[in-house]
């Protein structure tokens, strides 16, 4: 069944391995491979793709339209319009629970499926520019960092800069940003933060130092989700809202926690609810506003937009963007090439857990980011990561057949 949707089973360490040991990636794949060894004439894909990089992703789409050409009928739910419109013969989109537009794959072009889904027009160029006056010492520098299936790596950040990580699945994105947390131990090289020596043993080391991460799996690593808003908004610094006895008032932490939703724009009724009853979106900017309420100096993000709408992405990008404006280093580590073009002002490209290019600017196309990553022919020399922290954003120069397959966006 594995091999069937193109996974190796020798290449995740066979078939008896515990699922839950593997990467979110990779479990994903096993979820579509259990629905497509059914031999399904329905098949339901709900998020199929959120957390499978480009390659992966395309088989995913062969799959969906090699049961469509048998007779199968696929319905295939995302928010990565690009894959939408190639994937469907009919495009449904839904808002607030209601069916608002049916759309040929011709008449649903991105402009047109933001307006559906949104209600209204998005408009962003790319990310706001990095604050030059800042570009001194990096905030994070790594040299000849090593971990399990990491490394060597050499890379720098500034304060107020946004660097991408990206790499095809398995490339190192992840165990990067973990590493350089404290999730996962560093097994060689050095990390520096704000000029000092850093050396987590632990996420508790990296929060400490001022690290904040957003994790990559909201309802399995970042929320409790049966617990109140207000609980999980504030658990990062109990210790700060606390009396000086140690001790909580309830009202003094909801009032806290509604100072920090709101200023991340999460929609709700009351700081008191489960915080599993919002939506995708809301979910994540509450994680989003946990983050902030920590006072990070350094942001990390995996897979930051994970599950969220086309609009909710937006309002993620622009937390994004108040973050490196307030002064923070971000590092974000994204499956979506467009995500990473859009709010990155430079892009460290991974394969086989090294850094093959650090690209900026105009350089930062799909098609030099697929080369690196993928190691093929006209691959890009990596830059020094000394150089590459001053290159500034602006200097780095039909009818559809009987059987088939639906897709809609569903607003969040």
């Amino acid at each position: 069944m594995l091999s069937e949707i193109g996974l190796d089973p020798r290449a995740i360490g066979g078939v008896h391995r515990e699922v839950r040991s593997l990467p979110v990636p990779t479990r994903q794949l096993i979820e579509i491979a259990k629905a497509w060894g059914r031999e399904p004439k329905l098949l339901i894909l709900d998020e199929p793709t959120s957390a499978l990089g480009p390659v992966e992703a395309e088989m995913v789409i062969g799959l969906a339209r090699q049961l469509a050409a048998s007779g199968g009928t696929v319905l295939f739910i995302g928010h990565r319009l690009d894959e939408v419109r190639r994937v469907s013969d009919r495009v449904l989109v839904l808002r607030n629970g209601r069916l608002v537009a049916d759309l040929t794959p011709s008449e649903a072009t991105e402009e047109r499926l933001i307006r559906e889904m949104v209600g209204g027009e998005i408009h962003r160029s790319g990310p706001r520019p990095a604050d030059e006056s800042a570009a001194s010492a990096p905030f994070l520098s790594l040299r000849g960092l090593t971990a399990a299936g990491l490394g060597p790596v050499d890379l720098d950040v500034q304060a107020g800069e946004i660097v991408g990580i990206a790499g095809l699945m398995g490339s190192g994105r992840s165990r990067l940003i973990h590493t350089v947390a404290g999730a996962q131990p560093a097994t060689g090289g050095t990390m520096t933060l704000g000029g000092k020596p850093h050396a987590p043993h632990n996420p508790a080391d990296g929060a400490a130092s001022g690290i904040a991460l957003i994790p990559e799996d909201r309802k399995e690593q970042s929320l409790v989700l049966f617990a109140p808003i207000a609980a999980n908004v504030t658990v990062s610094i109990l210790r700060r809202i606390a009396s000086r006895g140690g001790f909580l008032s309830p009202s003094h932490q909801r009032a806290t926690a509604r100072t920090i939703t709101d200023s991340v724009h999460v929609r709700m009724q009351s700081v008191e609810q489960p915080i599993g009853s919002l939506s995708g979106g809301n979910q994540q900017r509450a994680v989003f506003g946990r983050a902030f309420a920590s006072r990070p100096r350094l942001l990390l993000l995996d897979e930051p937009t994970r599950g969220v709408d086309v609009g909710a992405k937006a309002e993620i990008y622009e937390l994004i963007d108040r973050a490196a404006a307030d002064g923070m280093a971000v590092l974000v580590a994204s499956s979506e090439l467009e995500e990473l073009q859009l709010i990155c002002h430079r892009i460290a490209v991974l394969r086989y857990g090294r850094v093959t290019a650090v690209l900026a600017g105009d350089d930062a196309t799909k098609e030099r980011i697929m080369t690196a990553a993928a190691g093929t022919s006209g691959a890009v020399t990596p830059l020094d990561p000394a150089s590459a922290t001053a290159a500034s954003p602006e200097s780095s120069s039909a009818s559809s057949p009987a059987p088939s397959t639906a897709s809609n966006g569903v607003g969040q």
